[in-house]
This record gives C-alpha cells, sequence and structure tokens, in this order.
C-alpha cells in the first residue's frame, strides 16, 4: 500500500511542477527577476508531497510540451495479447470456481490435509 501512496505522490507532484513551470515560463518574460526555475519548483514539490522527482525530467516534459500528465511507466509493455490475457483470465477465474464448488478449497487445505 505504501508503494502505491508513493506513486500517486509522485505522479501528482510531476503533474503540479510541470503544469506549475509551463504556466510561469509563459506568462513572465526572461528578464524577469521573479520568474521561478525548475529547481525551485521540483524543491517546492518535493517539500510538498514527499518525493524525489528529478528537476531535469521536469524541465525535459515542459520542453517536449508534456504538460500536467503523469510521467510514463518504466519498462517494457506487455508481450501478451490482450485477446490471450482474457482468455487465461476466463480460465483461471473458471478453474478457481470449480475448486470451490468441489470444496477443495485453497492451497492450505490442501497441504493440511
Amino acid at each position: 500500500m505504501k508503494k502505491k501512496k508513493r506513486n500517486e505522490a509522485t505522479k501528482k507532484a510531476f503533474k503540479e511542477a510541470t503544469s506549475s513551470l509551463y504556466a510561469n515560463e509563459r506568462t513572465k518574460p526572461r528578464s524577469d527577476e521573479t520568474k521561478v526555475g525548475a529547481r525551485d519548483i521540483c524543491v517546492a514539490m518535493n517539500k510538498k508531497h514527499h518525493t524525489g522527482i528529478s528537476c531535469r525530467t521536469v524541465e525535459h516534459l515542459v520542453q517536449n510540451g508534456i504538460v500536467g500528465v503523469s510521467p510514463q511507466i518504466k519498462g517494457e509493455t506487455g508481450v501478451v495479447p490482450p485477446t490471450i490475457w482474457n482468455t487465461l483470465m476466463v480460465a483461471f477465474t473458471s478453474y478457481v470456481q470449480i475448486r470451490q464448488i468441489n470444496g477443495e478449497g485453497s492451497y492450505t487445505n490442501i497441504l493440511l490435509n
């Protein structure tokens, strides 16, 4: 559960940081002294959400126009096609239901008998 909360906090921090930096860059000219940089925004977001988002990542996302969205998920995409995955899920669900109807129950019941 802690990992899920941490991931949600990181997503919120990224969304808020990219939106804030984008708005700051769009509204204030370069020469404005009150303009806040990515580093300051990231430090504020990290304190607010208790995360560790990178300033460079936020800058990169804003430069590419990716603002106010969740960060890209790490790792490769799944290689099992959705039709096969759904078929496997249906088969597993029926297997569990058949075991429950037969009273075979969970794996611990098998070990105890």
